[in-house]
């Protein structure tokens, strides 16, 4: 045990001295503060206007009008790019490069109708093989390169694009070095759908651990080949379709509410901690069968008053159906207090103390963290 702990410091280690710029804001009238926090949104999310069209609330969309209608309520918008295949083609199947110019030009002209704004940021939806090992195919390695031309030629619009990447990517044999290409150009955003009934089994203490274990990691992996904590961001899932991680048919409803609650207090706190740029809501859509569900607005509204309890006051539309605590499970320390090994604080003074020697906050924190551990 004592070796493994070693272990896991010198891999904190090898993370806390990587540099770390400072986050850029984002444009268009967005919060100049982060993580900016963005809600998918199109004519199926029934409950948009009630949930989403507010101040304080940003929403990614396709829809010009939906865009228009929501700017005029108080919410930020950005471009959402559904189909990223149609811009540069498939693994099997890229597209000519030649063409990729033109149609970024496209893709950047209905960001702006969208967002009314010459600086927008666009979601891409989605990249295919992010988890395909060294060495790609021919026609594999084609596609990435046309990921890149499109998201080199949004950026010189002026656009910032946003990449939206599920599963766990290949980062290394090779790979890191196009991963730190498209995190100099583009942001990334880690698409996190855990299967809800998972993390309610888990409960309000595992299952925040788990929740916040899984996003930190995902960051982690991309802070180490080079891409900024200023470029990456957490797409949290709350489709209802079986096999795809949502909600995966848990009920009662108030069950889904505790893990939306956890889900929020998770991220709110991986993107403070790892400095991370936004934390995106996949899901509310209910195009057919497969994806209505009534209790979707609901979900929506304690996703959004787990980060800001302003936004809504899901304990009174809920009622006992929610649990309205919010501080169970979660990272609670004292005033003065970095972080806890074992029953050991680890104080910010201490970590101030050292960080003369070592000039990097992390480094020192690490160190007293490896000092800990040898100590026993």
């Amino acid at each position: 045990m004592r070796r493994l702990l070693i272990a896991v410091g010198g891999a904190l280690l090898g993370l806390a001295v990587l540099p770390q710029p400072a986050p850029a804001a984002l444009s268009c009238g967005l919060p100049e503060t982060q993580p900016v926090w963005i809600e998918y949104t199109e004519g199926s999310v029934t409950f948009w206007r009630e949930r989403f069209a507010r101040r304080g609330v940003v929403i990614a969309t396709g829809g010009a009008k939906i865009a228009a209608e929501a700017r005029a309520a108080g919410a930020g918008t950005v471009h959402w790019e559904m189909h990223l295949r149609t811009l540069v083609g498939t693994l099997l199947q890229p597209v000519d490069p030649s063409l990729i110019e033109g149609r970024a030009d496209a893709v950047y002209e209905r960001a702006v109708a969208v967002t009314g704004c010459q600086t927008p940021l666009i979601a891409l939806n989605e990249l295919w093989g992010s988890s395909m090992p060294m060495p790609l195919t021919p026609t594999a390695e084609r596609y990435r390169e046309n990921v890149l031309l499109l998201v080199r030629r949004l950026a010189v619009r002026g656009a910032r694009p946003a990449l939206l990447v599920p599963g766990h990517p290949f980062t290394s044999g090779g790979a890191e070095v196009w991963w730190k290409s498209i995190g100099e150009i583009s942001d990334v955003v880690l698409e996190k759908y855990a299967n809800a009934n998972v993390i309610w089994r888990d409960g309000e203490i595992a299952g925040s651990r788990r929740l916040r274990t899984s996003y930190r990691r995902g960051a982690a992996q991309l802070l180490a080949v080079g891409v900024p904590a200023s470029r990456i961001g957490l797409m949290i899932g709350f489709q209802t379709g079986s096999g795809t991680g949502g909600r995966e048919g848990l009920r009662p409803r108030s069950r889904w509410f505790d893990v939306a609650k956890w889900s929020g207090l998770a991220a709110r706190q991986i993107s403070r901690e790892l400095g991370l740029a936004h934390v995106w809501s996949w899901g509310w859509a209910q195009r057919n069968e497969r994806s209505r569900d009534p209790d979707k607005t609901y979900a929506a509204c304690v996703w959004l008053w787990a980060r800001d309890t302003g936004l809504c006051d899901a304990p009174r539309i809920l009622g006992p159906e929610l649990d309205a605590d919010r501080r169970t499970g979660q990272i609670d320390l004292a005033a003065g207090v970095r972080c806890l090994y074992g029953d050991t604080p680890l104080e910010a003074a201490s970590v101030a103390g050292l960080a003369k020697l070592t000039g990097d906050r992390d480094l020192a924190l690490t160190a007293l963290l490896v000092r800990a551990v040898e100590r026993e």
